[in-house]
C-alpha cells in the first residue's frame, strides 16, 4: 500500500485557538441522578425544562415550576419540528400540558383532544397546535387562542393541507386564521392581507422578510425570500411560471439569485434574470457568490466540464482514461474532483493532485459525501445550499473537511470498531459555516468551527445536542461536568 501523502502546498492547517469560553452552572443534579437521567432542554440564556421519570411518574421541571405527575410524557411530529405533551392529549375532558420538543416554556393546562395540524421549529419555544373541545376547533400559538372554529363547520379541513403557522427562531410568526370563510394574514400581531381563499406557501427567514401565494400570486417583502410552488417560482419580485424540475435555487447578497430547471427536456440555469445553456446534459453543483459569481459543472456528451461565470471551459476534467466524480465548486471556479480508476482514487483540487494515489484495499478505503451525512444537521430555510460548502474526506479512517475551498488537516479519526472514541457528538451547519464537537476521551470534547480548533474542554462527560446555538459571533451550547449542568459561552 502507498503511503497516503499531503501535497503540503494546498494543504490548510487547522488553527487552535486558546480562546476563553464562558463558563456559568445552570443546575446540578441532587444526588439520585434524576436530572442526569432526563432529557433536557435550554436556551441560550439558561433557562431550561427537564423531562423527568421519578419512580413510576413523569414531570416536565424547568427552572421556574415542576408540573406532574404524569402517567407519560409523549412527543410526535409537527410541520417543521416536534411537540411534547402530557398524558391526556387524546381525551377531551381532561387537562394537559404541551411544549415545543427543543424548547423551555411549558404551555397549559389546556383541555380538549390534540389535532394534526401542528407547527413547530428547531431551537425555539413557539409552538403552534390545535385541538377539538365541546364542538370546536382551537388554534392556539404558544398558549393563546388565535382562532375559533365550529367543527362541524368545515372550515377546518381548509387547514389540513397547508402549514398555516411559520416561526423564525427571533420569534416572528406568519399565520392565517379563518372566520366566516374569510381568511385573515398576520405577522406577528399585524394583520397584513385577507382573501377568500386560502393562503399557502408560508415562508419567513430569521431576519423577518416573508412571503406567501394568494390566489396562485405570489406576495414577497424582500429580495432574500423565494417561494416555489407546483411549476412556478418567485424570487423577490421576479416571478418565471411554467417551469419544470425547478432545483438548486440561491440566493446570495442582497439581489443576486440562481436556479435550474428544464424546458422541452432542456436544462437551463438562470442567473439573475439571465438564462444559460450551451448544451449542457446535466447542470452539477451550481455555487452562487455575494458579488454575483458563480460556477458549476456540465455534463456535455458523457465528458465533465466546469463553466465559470457562464463561460464553459473548452477541456474536459478527464484523466487516467476516466472522466471526474465532482465533489465542490466554488462561485469563482475553485473546484475539488476525483478520478476513480479500477485500483485507485486519485484527488485533485483544481489541477494539482492533493494526495498521492489512493490504492484500493477495501470498500472502507476511502469515502466522500457533504456533511450531513456525517451527522452536521441543521434545520433552516438555507440548509441545503449551506450544505453545498462543505465535502468530507474519509481516507483509511482518517477524515478531512473540505469547506469553502479549503482542507483542514486531520480533524479526527473515525470511531474504529474495537475503540470508542473519537467520534462527533454534535454537529450542525448553517450560513456562517459548521461545528462540531468531537469527543476524544470519556472526558474531553474538543469544539472545531470552520476548521479552526477553538477549544479543548476538559471534565465535560455530555453534550445537550439539542441545545447548541450558533451564530455569526458566538456559539452556546450545554454540557455535563461531574453532577451538574453547565451552560458554554464562546465568541468567534
Amino acid at each position: 500500500m502507498r503511503s497516503l501523502l499531503f501535497i503540503l502546498c494546498f494543504y490548510l492547517p487547522v488553527y487552535c485557538y486558546s480562546q476563553t469560553i464562558e463558563r456559568k452552572l445552570i443546575i446540578t443534579d441532587p444526588g439520585d441522578s434524576l436530572l442526569l437521567k432526563g432529557d433536557p432542554t435550554f436556551d441560550t440564556a439558561g433557562n431550561y425544562c427537564f423531562s423527568l421519570k421519578q419512580d413510576t411518574s413523569y414531570y416536565f421541571l424547568t427552572n421556574k415550576e415542576k408540573l406532574g405527575p404524569f402517567h407519560f410524557i409523549g412527543s410526535s411530529s409537527a410541520r417543521l419540528g416536534s411537540i411534547s405533551y402530557s398524558e391526556n392529549y387524546n381525551r377531551p375532558e381532561a387537562e394537559w400540558y404541551y411544549k415545543n420538543s427543543y424548547g423551555t416554556k411549558v404551555y397549559g393546562p389546556v383541555k380538549g383532544k390534540l389535532g394534526d395540524r401542528n407547527c413547530a421549529g428547531y431551537n425555539m419555544n413557539d409552538v403552534a397546535i390545535t385541538l377539538n373541545y365541546s364542538g370546536y376547533d382551537y388554534y392556539y400559538i404558544n398558549d393563546k387562542i388565535v382562532n375559533k372554529v365550529l367543527d362541524s363547520s368545515g372550515e377546518k379541513l381548509r387547514y389540513e393541507y397547508s402549514t398555516w403557522c411559520k416561526f423564525n427562531r427571533k420569534g416572528d410568526r406568519l399565520y392565517y386564521i379563518n372566520k366566516n370563510r374569510q381568511y385573515y394574514l398576520f405577522f406577528n400581531s399585524q394583520h397584513i392581507d385577507s382573501s377568500t381563499t386560502i393562503f399557502s406557501e408560508l415562508t419567513l427567514n430569521d431576519d423577518g422578510d416573508y412571503g406567501y401565494i394568494k390566489n396562485d400570486i405570489p406576495f414577497i417583502n424582500s429580495n432574500r425570500i423565494y417561494i416555489k410552488w407546483n411549476n412556478n417560482i418567485a424570487i423577490g419580485k421576479h416571478i418565471f411560471r411554467d417551469l419544470e424540475n425547478i432545483e438548486n435555487v440561491e440566493l446570495a447578497g442582497d439581489s443576486n439569485y440562481l436556479f435550474t430547471y428544464t424546458e422541452d427536456s432542456i436544462n437551463y440555469i438562470n442567473v439573475n434574470g439571465k438564462i444559460y445553456n450551451n448544451g449542457y446534459d446535466k447542470i452539477v453543483i451550481p455555487n452562487l457568490g455575494k458579488k454575483g459569481h458563480f460556477s458549476f459543472y456540465t455534463r456535455s456528451n458523457y465528458y465533465l466540464f466546469k463553466v465559470v461565470n457562464g463561460v464553459r471551459n473548452t477541456t474536459p476534467i478527464s484523466k487516467y482514461g476516466v472522466r471526474a466524480i465532482p465533489l465542490y465548486i466554488s462561485p469563482t471556479g475553485n473546484s475539488l474532483h476525483i478520478f476513480a480508476t479500477d485500483d485507485s482514487v486519485y484527488i485533485y483540487q483544481n489541477d494539482s493532485l492533493i494526495f498521492s494515489p489512493i490504492v484500493y484495499e477495501d470498500d472502507d478505503n476511502i469515502s466522500w459525501s457533504n456533511l450531513s451525512t456525517e451527522g452536521l444537521g441543521y434545520l433552516d430555510y438555507y440548509y441545503d445550499i449551506w450544505q453545498k460548502d462543505n465535502v468530507v474526506l474519509t481516507i483509511k479512517n482518517i477524515q478531512y473537511i473540505f469547506y469553502k475551498g479549503k482542507m483542514s488537516k486531520p480533524l479526527f479519526v473515525t470511531k474504529p470498531v474495537d475503540k470508542k472514541y473519537p467520534y462527533f457528538s454534535v454537529s450542525g451547519i448553517a450560513e456562517y459555516g459548521y461545528y462540531a464537537l468531537q469527543q476524544i476521551d470519556q472526558d474531553k470534547f474538543r469544539l472545531i468551527i470552520n476548521n479552526k480548533i477553538y477549544k479543548t474542554l476538559i471534565g465535560v462527560s455530555k453534550i445537550i445536542k439539542s441545545s447548541c446555538y450558533f451564530y455569526s459571533n458566538q456559539f452556546i451550547f450545554y454540557g455535563v461536568e461531574g453532577n451538574s449542568f453547565y451552560r458554554y459561552k464562546i465568541i468567534l
